[in-house]
């Protein structure tokens, strides 16, 4: 479960980008500034997965330190990204605005709750150096799905209701896309 909270989060801004992209005759200027909001969270989301990686060279003395340092710099570009997310979501035409600040206050939530774990740290002392790297990371994957699931509704609610164009709604492809995957994991959890 952790590894699909992980990818989650890694995969959200770069799936916004996409579904933006397809969906950006609804909205062309908002489309554009919600892709480079969604490009920051993907830059915070490489930053992560890099910091993950290069924190563990060098000293164990030092592990934690760089872990939360890479942290720091994923959680700015991150909540950078949700902000510009944020303004593209909310300007234009105000055909399906009720619809759109639902996703936004919903988006919020999420991006609220995974930047509040920024700032949870559990010391379990001296004598459980790995105990504590587990919990530290499992907070951060934690985050980085929280984080993810907001950046991917904010993206969503770029383009969600803007114009009848035929094809069918963002949220509506996503809920789809969000119960097969469910039902996959589920399956997978029966044959394991």
């Amino acid at each position: 479960m952790s590894k699909i909270i992980e990818a989650l989060g890694a995969l959200a801004p770069f799936a916004g980008i996409a579904l933006l992209f397809v969906y950006r005759s609804r909205s062309p200027r908002p489309a554009a500034l919600g892709m480079l909001g969604a490009g920051l969270a993907g830059l915070g989301s490489i930053a992560g997965l890099l910091g993950d990686r290069v924190a563990f060279f060098g000293s164990s003395d030092e592990l934690l330190e760089r872990l939360e340092g890479w942290a720091l710099v994923r959680l700015v570009l991150l909540v950078t990204g949700t902000a510009i997310l944020v303004i593209a979501a909310a300007a234009g035409t105000s055909r399906g605005r009720a619809h759109r600040w639902s996703l936004i206050a919903a988006a919020l939530l999420f991006t609220v709750a995974g930047t509040a774990l920024r700032f949870v740290h559990i010391d379990l002392g001296d004598d459980h150096h790995g105990l504590q790297l587990l919990v530290t990371m499992a907070i951060e994957m934690l985050q980085f799905g929280l984080l993810g699931i907001g950046i991917l509704v904010l993206c969503i609610a770029v383009v969600s209701r803007r114009v009848d164009d035929g094809r069918p709604e963002p949220l509506r492809l996503a809920r789809a896309a969000a119960q097969r995957a469910w039902q996959a994991y589920q399956r997978s959890g029966r044959r394991g």
